[in-house]
């Protein structure tokens, strides 16, 4: 097993959306980051069902590339047999391929130097 040098300013434990944007964002200011994951491919295993808000697919500054629908409407159902129904014809939520996600979040913090 190769060994890695641990000569950094910060070390992020998980490349998951949060510590890849954790990691982007230090290394974007200059620190030294090492972004460790433990398993052998960032996103594998999914732990998410890929829903998120358009304000999150903003932040992330992802663009389209993750996005495998856009979501516009929905029939919201209650324990007694209520209904809400959701529409107004712009986008509530999308749909993301989390794997991909999570794969370019962690791009994005390599390439900013982590």
């Amino acid at each position: 097993m190769a060994l890695m040098s641990a000569d950094c300013d910060v070390a992020v434990v998980g490349a998951g959306p949060a510590g890849s944007r954790t990691a982007r964002n230090l290394a974007g200011e200059g620190f030294r980051v090492r972004l460790l994951e433990e398993h052998r491919r960032i996103g594998v295993p999914s732990h998410c069902s890929g829903l998120i808000s358009p304000r999150t697919l903003k932040e992330a500054e992802i663009g389209e590339e993750a996005v495998i629908h856009r979501l516009t409407g929905a029939f919201v159902h209650a324990q007694d047999g209520a209904e809400a129904a959701l529409g107004g014809g712009h986008t509530r939520a999308v749909a993301i391929d989390r794997v991909r996600w999570d794969e370019t979040l962690s791009e994005q913090a390599q390439r900013a130097g982590a």
